[in-house]
């Protein structure tokens, strides 16, 4: 049973749809921002939430996926899971490729629109994290569902920052919840400690640096 519980967590929080969930907690916490520029997420209007919806699950899930897949069929990799650094070099070099597209598209589609930096600081840092992991990789595995899902609390974190509110009891609920995923993923025992707390602290670093201080090129 405890087996099962973590595998699907393992499943549900999947490192290649964690920036699409972290968009969507961004989009939907209620958020005020000081100032005469207003820079809440949460005020961009539906159609342009969906919009952008719909380039993060094409071009950093569906594509990416598909390109495993491929991968995979091809005998590139062994398995799906990618245990080994060689197969995750693979894989996180092809969703390095797709990440940069979909930032630098997005940045051509909204340069002119100041009020959605902090769209573009998320974008930037999901880039910095999967290339600090590729390089991390090439020395031992990093857990790249740590990476993601702190990544996402950093930028969450990150984000409440820049605004006039804090929403305290959903920050603890992602710790609580990442800390199951990642303990998942050592009783599963497809990382080690040091493995997970380096891409807690990777993930978590980067990402709340570029939302706090708007960081993006």
């Amino acid at each position: 049973m405890t087996k099962a519980f973590f595998t699907a967590l393992s499943y549900i929080f999947h490192p290649l749809f964690l920036p699409l969930f972290g968009l969507f907690f961004l989009f939907s916490l209620p958020s005020l921002t000081p100032g005469l520029i207003e820079k809440s997420l949460y005020a961009i209007d539906l159609d342009v939430k969906i919009a952008i919806y719909m380039i993060f699950a094409t071009l950093m899930v569906v594509a990416p996926g598909i390109s495993i897949l491929i991968m995979y069929w091809s005998k590139v990799i062994d398995s799906i899971t990618m245990e080994g650094k060689r197969e995750r070099n693979y894989a996180l070099g092809i969703v390095l490729m797709y990440v940069v597209f979909c930032y630098f598209y997005l940045r051509e589609l909204i340069a002119s629109q100041p009020n959605y930096t902090l769209l573009l600081a998320y974008t930037f840092g999901v880039l910095l994290v999967v290339l600090t992991t590729l390089f991390i990789n090439l020395f031992f595995k990093i857990s790249l569902h740590a990476a993601g899902f702190f990544g996402i609390i950093g930028a969450i974190i990150g984000y409440f920052n820049t605004q006039v509110n804090f929403n305290l009891p959903f920050i603890l609920l992602l710790i609580i919840v990442g800390g199951l995923v990642s303990a998942g993923r050592l009783f599963l025992k497809a990382h080690t400690n040091k493995e997970i707390l380096a891409g807690m602290a990777v993930g978590f670093t980067i990402e709340f640096l570029c939302m706090k201080f708007e960081w993006f090129l």
